[in-house]
């Protein structure tokens, strides 16, 4: 403290209660931006003005303005407690000055470190609140999601194992592969995709006359020949057989010539092949077939394929037609 209390009182009683009220507004506008001492003073502000307004009712002058504009500086003060402290240099330097000076307990501006601490419990009770809220809410979309929307464990694991294939695949180990489509097929023994991948890894384990009774299964489930080359066309396709995909989309095609999802897989086998003009002309029937199908969503597919394929060719001369496949 580098000023007397008891001088800096005396001033602040030759002041009218205008001219103190007009300080500590302009005081609340620097809370956070002072010093110890500035903020000491506007205790002793508050104090005098305090007093002011006490004889003023007390000779029967009530002044409801004065009065409402001290209580909202108490209240701001009040709610501006955590930046007052800081100007004080803590709760300890406040409690200091308190002990020192014995304010009346009513003056609840020189308790504003017991202000900010209820502030505190405040605020935490209310996180309590919005936590417990949240767990709670969290516990009902957890029964909800175990009861209603959490998929079947058995597709969970079948996609599991089809993953793990595919890995297997990635990595050219196709009896690991075989073993996990197995293991998935005992689940789903008639998943014509499955067994159209066992028939695939089966022809390259070299197990010829088993891959054949695999095929012969799945086009029996799948009753459609078209898709059942097309969903073969794929697996080829997976294990890195282009010249067996190329064969069953160009079978598929000529089944049915107006097959935007067989131009689509032809498409596809000829960009793996580097076909590129082909690829091109492919993509673009496809995409002539689904809109004239009303295909939407197959046709923004094919579309983004062409875009994808277009990119990674530097230049090209598109073909008048795509090759022929008889």
């Amino acid at each position: 403290m580098h000023f007397s209390v008891f001088e800096y009182r005396e001033s602040l009683q030759k002041l009218t209660l205008d001219d103190l009220l007009n300080q500590l507004e302009i005081d609340l506008s620097k809370v956070g931006h002072t010093t110890p001492d500035a903020a000491l003073k506007m205790l002793l502000k508050m104090d005098q003005a305090s007093i002011t307004i006490g004889e003023m009712n007390g000779k029967n002058n009530p002044i409801k303005a004065e009065a409402a504009q001290f209580n909202y500086v108490t209240k701001s003060l009040g709610k501006n407690s955590a930046s007052f402290l800081k100007d004080m240099g803590g709760k300890e330097k406040l409690r200091a000055a308190r002990q020192n000076l014995l304010p009346d307990p009513k003056r609840r501006w020189w308790f504003l470190d017991l202000t900010y601490e209820q502030q505190v419990q405040a605020r935490l009770r209310y996180l309590g609140q919005v936590f417990g809220g949240l767990v709670v809410i969290l516990a009902v979309l957890v029964v909800v999601y175990k009861n209603f929307l959490a998929p079947d464990p058995l597709v969970v694991k079948r996609y599991s194992l089809e993953m793990d294939a595919d890995q297997a695949i990635g990595q050219s180990n196709y009896a690991k592969a075989l073993d996990d489509v197995n293991q998935a097929l005992e689940i789903n023994s008639q998943d014509p995709s499955l067994l159209i991948l066992r028939g695939v890894l089966y022809d390259r384990l070299d197990q010829k006359a088993e891959s054949s009774v695999e095929f012969s299964k799945a086009e029996t489930v799948l009753n459609n020949r078209e898709q059942f080359l097309l969903s073969r066309a794929d697996a080829w396709m997976k294990v890195g057989d282009l010249a067996n995909g190329f064969q069953d989309t160009q079978d598929s095609i000529r089944e049915n010539p107006n097959s935007a999802e067989g131009y689509f897989y032809f498409g596809k086998i000829n960009v793996l092949m580097q076909n590129n003009n082909q690829a091109i002309d492919s993509y673009t029937r496809a995409s002539q077939l689904a809109d004239q199908q009303g295909k939407t969503e197959l046709n923004a597919t094919i579309r983004m394929a062409m875009a994808m394929a277009m990119q990674s060719i530097p230049a090209f001369q598109p073909t008048k037609s795509v090759t022929s496949t008889k």
